[in-house]
């Protein structure tokens, strides 16, 4: 199996405060302009307004509930964050102008898929339902420094689309993607908390991304559906399945409890549910992927993370659930590389119905371990990563009852 190893120095890391950010914003206030005051206090005398569309700038500071403003008059004072809206205009999207540096990195990585950065970026800001699926796609799938040079422009798309086009083009789209683009967009420069910023000044877009209660996850007959409440609507972060149901579509008729098997926690709390073809059987993917401190060697050790499946079963009028020996992984008593390894994560997914009885799950663990390292006549121990990937092909019979070939394959790249 592959290792990595990382080498374990001593080191003294110094942080520099984080720069205070010029950004560009309007008021969103019904009455239609908000005051600027002298200083960061509701309390404090007026010095000027702000009339809706009119632009300026303010200095944007973490954990700030007042930001300095500037108009462009020059004057400058204080006005609550509640208050201000990004402002973007044409000239924030990217353009074909050609750079004497050549093609930057996302602009080579969107060619590589036989598309025009600068094209699709443009029609998506003017509400192309094509152009606005492939945009997001780009920007959830660039790493490295294509995904730098992409960071920003997603916020910048749907503030010059607005919130009635935004909510119009997600609403129809499949649960899985929707979630895809509320974590991107989370996580592309609003303003804290970005779940607030986005219910304030995009609420229709906000009620297509947070919900409270959902129903979703429908079967390929249309009968079942899978319903899900959540202990909070707009903070992701800790925030968990409450209860989550396997229910008659039609009527709501709870046909089986999923709470006890549901981990969903945070971004990846909806989760995901794959049926069989026959509507007969689903499997339900949950993720608990909440990232703690320290590492696997800390005290207190940190939870490994974790995404496991639950299937389920129609028995008469009624779902129950599959008995998957999941624990039973073979050949765990003699894989003496792990003997001593610390668990970091646990994934267990569903990837496809190879029959409608026959479900194909992939594992993957990785896990970490200290062993003993030299350079240059110095001693200590490195953490060395560990992984095992596993096909796991699992045969439901009638009773209820699985039955699981697993096959190891080479850890992932």
């Amino acid at each position: 199996m592959k290792a990595v190893c990382f080498v374990l120095l001593p080191c003294v890391f110094a942080f520099a405060p984080l720069a205070q950010a010029e950004r560009a914003g309007v008021i969103n206030d019904p009455d239609g302009f908000v005051n600027v005051r002298a200083e960061k206090s509701a309390d404090a005398p007026v010095i000027a307004t702000v009339k809706t569309g009119e632009p300026f700038t303010f200095e944007w500071e973490n954990d700030a509930d007042w930001y300095k403003v500037t108009l462009p008059s020059g004057k400058s004072g204080w006005m609550h964050l509640s208050r201000i809206r990004l402002y973007f205009t044409e000239k924030d999207l990217p353009t074909n102008e050609k750079d004497p540096a050549g093609e930057s990195e996302i602009e080579q990585f969107v060619r590589g898929r036989g598309l025009d950065y600068a094209a699709v970026t443009r029609r998506a800001a003017q509400g192309d339902a094509r152009a606005l699926k492939q945009f997001f796609s780009i920007a959830q799938d660039a790493d490295g420094a294509a995904a730098e040079s992409i960071g920003g422009v997603p916020t910048v798309v749907y503030h010059l689309l607005g919130d009635e086009k935004f909510a119009k083009f997600l609403l129809p789209q499949p649960l899985p993607y929707r979630m895809m683009v509320r974590n991107r967009i989370l996580s592309d420069g609003l303003m804290p908390p970005a779940s607030v910023y986005l219910s304030r000044h995009f609420p229709l877009t906000a009620k297509a991304l947070f919900q409270r209660e959902m129903v979703d996850w429908f079967s390929p007959n249309d009968l079942y559906a899978i319903r899900k409440v959540f202990t909070d609507e707009l903070e992701l972060s800790g925030s968990k399945v409450a209860r989550a149901e396997l229910i008659e579509k039609k009527t709501g008729r709870v046909l089986l409890d999923l709470t006890p098997d549901d981990i969903g926690t945070g971004a990846q709390r909806e989760g995901e549910a794959l049926w069989s073809p026959d509507s007969k059987r689903v499997a339900c993917l949950s993720s608990d992927l909440t990232e703690q401190r320290g590492n696997l060697f800390s005290t207190p050790r940190p939870a490994p993370l974790k995404k496991q499946t639950a299937v389920y079963q129609l028995s008469g009028d009624l779902f129950v659930r599959v008995e998957l020996p999941l624990s039973e992984v073979p050949g765990r008593d003699s894989d003496t590389e792990l003997e001593r390894a610390i668990l970091g994560h646990e994934y267990t997914e569903p990837t496809r119905w190879q029959k409608p009885n026959v479900l194909v799950l992939e594992r993957h663990e990785y896990y970490e371990t200290l062993k003993p390292t030299a350079i240059d006549n110095v001693k200590f121990e490195s953490i060395h990563g560990l992984g095992r990937l596993y096909q796991i092909t699992a045969t439901i019979d009638p009773d209820g009852k699985a039955t699981l070939v697993w096959k190891l394959r080479k850890d992932r790249p």
